[in-house]
């Protein structure tokens, strides 16, 4: 709910009010003044009940990558940080799992259910149940004292299907009551879309590594410089990196998660695995690879905002 919609309660109050106070006590329904009143008092309750969460300011934080790019090991590492609670993987109009001959068993889950039931416009049920539930699960945090990161499944968004979506849904779902902290990291699309193209997860068309560039960039357009951490840069300098993601945040930082993140387990957990955060080999490139490479119109583009990444791709140039 928004600031016009809290001054709309309160000028709604304040008119039932008047109305009350107009009409001659000896003229007055019982049956009406009675309804009045309940409703001037359920209107007052509400708007204060708006108030209160408002003054907490509660925070929807989240983070944001494509598949195949690091983002499994960071947010891990984010998951093991002081009374911090990370939700994975979480988008309302995922539908890739659920393409399967028979109805799963999800006996907690509604969206599947009515996926299964062919329920009608199962986007927009999806949207608003996957809203409260966040809205829900962030004030029973805040009265738990602990802090929650929604790490969205962007994959659903930018890389399924035809045209890719340019607003994500953790940011539609901000407010004047829930503000939205984000952050998004990305790896050398040269070496996540080789590696998305050895999972078999490339599920849009065409599947060029151009086009894979364009969805990116278009991606990275949602989020300000300050907010984007660089995969890379991470493997070089974790604690500074993830101090730094923390603090974007806003949430407690602990340099230990360098020895424990490796204990949690979440799903997309894809990449090559390692016993330590370091940088492991590129995978061999082909001459084919590497011309789609250097032809890529979508690519330049990427490397002309993130002059990071061009340094580690002049070996690629003709």
């Amino acid at each position: 709910m928004n600031e016009s919609s809290i001054k709309d309660i309160a000028a709604l109050i304040e008119r039932n009010k008047a109305v009350l106070a107009e009409v001659p006590l000896n003229l007055r329904s019982k049956t009406r003044t009675r309804l009045t009143e309940k409703k001037v008092s359920e209107l007052t309750y509400s708007y204060e009940s708006l108030l209160e969460k408002n003054s907490k300011n509660l925070t929807i934080r989240s983070i944001h990558h494509f598949a195949c790019s690091g983002g499994s090991l960071i947010s891990k590492c984010l998951d093991v940080m002081p009374s911090v609670r990370l939700l994975s993987e979480l988008h309302p109009n995922a539908r890739k799992h659920l393409h399967t001959a028979s109805h799963k068993f999800t006996p907690s889950d509604v969206i599947s259910c009515a996926y299964y039931a062919s329920v009608n416009d199962l986007d927009g049920l999806a949207f608003n149940i996957m809203e409260a539930s966040v809205k829900l699960a962030i004030e029973h945090a805040y009265y738990q004292r602990e802090f929650l990161v929604f790490r969205e499944h962007s994959h659903t968004d930018f890389c399924v299907g035809g045209e890719p979506k340019s607003v994500n849904f953790f940011k539609k779902i901000r407010d004047d009551i829930y503000r939205g902290i984000s952050v998004a990291t990305v790896r050398n699309p040269v070496d996540s879309y080789l590696s998305l193209m050895k999972n078999n997860w490339v599920h849009f068309e065409p599947s060029t590594f151009n086009e894979y560039c364009k969805r990116l960039n278009l991606f990275l357009a949602g989020f300000e410089e300050q907010e984007i951490f660089f995969y890379e840069d991470f493997l070089d300098k974790p604690l500074i990196i993830m101090e730094s993601i923390c603090n974007t945040l806003a949430i407690p930082f602990s340099p230990t998660f360098i020895d424990t993140y490796d204990t949690r387990k979440i799903t997309g957990d894809s990449g090559r695995g390692s016993d330590s955060i370091k940088r492991l080999p590129r995978r061999d490139l082909s001459p084919e690879y590497i011309r789609e490479v250097n032809d890529s119109e979508e690519f330049e583009m990427f490397l002309g905002r993130f002059e990071y990444y061009r340094k580690e791709t002049e070996s690629l140039k003709k």
